[in-house]
This record gives C-alpha cells, structure tokens and sequence, in this order.
C-alpha cells in the first residue's frame, strides 16, 4: 500500500537546551535538518534499487481512482472515530487537514512539473 519513512528526532530537556549559547544550538538544528535531508536523498535511492530487486518477482499494480476514493472514505470514517474519542488524536489529525488545505493550492499549481525522464515527456506524461 505505501512503505514505511523514517523520521528522526533530537530530544532535550527544554531547560537545558535554553542554557546553551545560541551558537551551539544553531549547530545542533543545522545538523538535524541536514541529517533529515540527506536521510531523505539516501532512502530515495534506496528505493530505486528496491524497484530493481522487486520488479524482478513481482508486478506493481496501481489502484484506480474509484478505488483510491473508496479506500480514503473508509480512512476518513476511522479517522473521523478515533477523533470523536480522543482530544489529542483529533488535536493532531485537524492541525495535518488544516496544513493539506493550506498547501492544496501550491500542490496543483506545481503538479504539472514533474521531473520525468525526457522521452516520457515528448510522449506527454507531464503529471505526477
């Protein structure tokens, strides 16, 4: 259905992270955000070598959008119960819908622009 990412935390304790200089905590969030970038870059093209090992045994086979709709009706609705019953959950699922719908916008206007290998895109695949 989708693969499992990673995603890497740095932990302190809050009183203590205060007490450092400012240029010590510049380094620690530069070097967080990079590692999480260059993680990022490294899981990407461990993939491409996965669809090599993969395809070898296997066929891929994408969901149509009938199914995908269906399939998100039935997410919503369990995500809809788990909000109904958990202040916390639902705290964090409206925050993840408010950021979709801020970002809605730019996802389509970007959506054509897709870095596709050249011949995909004289024969006219332009969508992501």
């Amino acid at each position: 259905m989708h693969q499992p990412s990673c995603q890497f935390d740095v932990v302190f304790n809050k009183k203590k992270w205060d007490e450092l200089p400012e240029d010590l905590k510049i380094i620690v969030e530069t070097a967080a955000k990079e590692t999480q970038l260059w993680t990022n870059a490294w899981q990407e093209n461990l993939n491409i070598e996965a669809l090599k090992v993969i395809g070898a045994k296997s066929e891929f086979v994408k969901m149509d959008d009938v199914t995908i709709v269906e399939f998100a009706k039935t997410s919503f609705k369990y995500l809809d119960d788990l909000k109904a019953k958990d202040p916390d959950v639902k705290k964090v699922l409206d925050s993840q819908e408010k950021l979709k719908n801020e970002f809605a916008q730019w996802r389509d206007l970007r959506g054509r622009v897709a870095p596709w290998p050249h011949a995909d895109v004289l024969k006219g695949r332009l969508t992501q």
